[in-house]
């Protein structure tokens, strides 16, 4: 887990020892590693709902996203249960 409590998967592999191109990957001595959030898959699933209906995604930018704004920075409070 990191500091902000989220839990990663890393990945590691022995063949970067022997890759002739690793120094173009990486500079870590024990060749690449990858974290990978628990919510990596929701992250990506988002990301394709969004561009699929970009435009949809930005009339309700321009709808709804701002009153959330105001109740957060104007208002006082930091966080909203939805």
């Amino acid at each position: 887990t990191e500091e902000s409590g989220y839990r990663f998967q890393k990945y590691r592999t022995p063949a970067c020892k022997t890759c002739p191109v690793k120094d173009q990957c990486t500079s870590r001595k024990g060749g690449r590693e990858i974290d990978r959030s628990e919510y990596a898959d929701a992250v990506e699933e988002n990301n394709k709902r969004y561009k699929a209906n970009q435009q949809l995604y930005r009339k309700r930018q321009e709808i709804n996203e701002h009153i959330f704004g105001t109740i957060k920075r104007k208002w006082g409070y930091n966080h909203t249960n939805l």
